[in-house]
């Protein structure tokens, strides 16, 4: 089961973190198969999920690299 554990606004932003975590050993779900938000075709976002059992390390991870900001409460 994958959970979501970033948002980004972007596909680029969220194409970076995807390869972050990848570079890392993680396995985030490709950004264009995963769920992404848009409202009323003005705002869009991406969700980055990664199995379950990777979800800590793989958060603990963001926020050393500094992309804190991003990650999903």
């Amino acid at each position: 089961m994958l959970v979501r554990i970033a948002y980004a606004r972007d596909f680029a932003e969220a194409g970076r973190i995807q390869s972050l975590l990848e570079s890392r050993g993680f396995h985030p779900m490709a950004i264009d198969s995963s769920s992404h938000v848009t409202v009323a075709g003005a705002e869009q976002g991406y969700h980055v999920e990664v199995p379950r059992h990777e979800a800590t390390a793989a958060t603990t991870f963001l926020k050393k690299e500094g992309l804190g900001r991003s990650l999903t409460p």
